[in-house]
């Protein structure tokens, strides 16, 4: 990204105080959650972590709400420019949402035209897992692959969109983290 795009991506922010708040606050509760699962989970760190704490997470209606919003949406990372594609992961993790992990009842589905194979490999049972897989995924874009897109307009409203429900998953993670944890048989170190 040069100089100039990168100016005019922090004039946009800086005048949408409530998406700048939203992407620094989603930013820091991930470096929390990532300081938890590296500190409790040395090994295996963010797969412990949805392993262990992902049936009580999926049973939060706050949790399935959001996940419904990210399976409605277009798959994390599609985009209308054409350097950007969704990964696999991504995708499958989305098809698990929409189609396997009893979210919707049929008529409450409404698909985009090009979303025509309802096949998926998703290799666990967990809605959480797929929930978690998209979260990393947004952060890693909007923090680690330097999609900044400002324009055009309904872009960076969709990546507004995904960043607050990204935001959303990682609050209601942490506001109930400790409850988690002492579901589990595990005491906060």
């Amino acid at each position: 990204m040069v100089s100039q795009e990168i100016a005019e991506f922090r004039a946009r922010l800086n005048g949408d105080e409530e998406n700048l708040n939203t992407r620094r606050r989603f930013h820091e509760n991930y470096e929390w959650l990532e300081a938890f699962w590296n500190k409790k989970f040395p090994e295996r760190k963010f797969d412990d972590f949805w392993r262990t704490y992902g049936a009580f997470f999926w049973e939060v209606d706050e949790i399935k709400i959001n996940s419904k919003e990210f399976a409605k949406s277009r798959f994390v990372g599609k985009s209308r420019n054409a350097n950007y594609a969704p990964t696999l992961t991504v995708i499958n993790a989305t098809k698990f949402l929409r189609y396997g992990a009893g979210l919707f009842d049929e008529e409450e589905l409404e698909l985009e035209e090009d979303d025509t194979d309802f096949s998926y490999e998703w290799g666990s049972a967990s809605g959480f897992h797929a929930l978690m897989t998209i979260v990393r995924q947004v952060r890693n874009n909007l923090f680690h692959g330097n999609k900044m897109e400002y324009a055009p307009i309904e872009q960076y409203e969709r990546n507004k969109f995904l960043v607050r429900i990204a935001y959303e998953v990682t609050q209601i993670l942490l506001d109930n983290l400790v409850t988690a944890e002492g579901s589990v048989g595990h005491q906060p170190d």
